[in-house]
């Protein structure tokens, strides 16, 4: 819904990634049925908002080493962009 309604925002797919996952501190969360904490699910969304924050708000331009992270076009591993329409 946030692609469809933010035009520039990007929407990228990751498979080894559990619904629920980055939820932290909820221990009872998997004895009444709701997902719990997923490692492998907050160590890529960790990466992937690192990357970006990193290129979009340190505003290093003559390095770029964060770019990929900001730009739709490019697939990063584990983590293709899709089409949100």
């Amino acid at each position: 819904e946030l692609a469809r309604a933010w035009k520039t925002a990007t929407l990228r797919a990751t498979s080894d990634t559990k619904s629920g996952g980055l939820v932290e501190g909820r221990r009872l969360a998997p004895v009444v049925g709701l997902a719990g904490a997923n490692r492998g699910t907050q160590t890529i969304v960790r990466a992937l908002m690192t990357g970006y924050l990193l290129h979009t708000l340190t505003g290093d331009r003559k390095n770029d080493t964060y770019r990929d992270f900001a730009n739709p076009d490019v697939d990063l591993p584990k983590a293709p962009t899709m089409d949100p329409f």
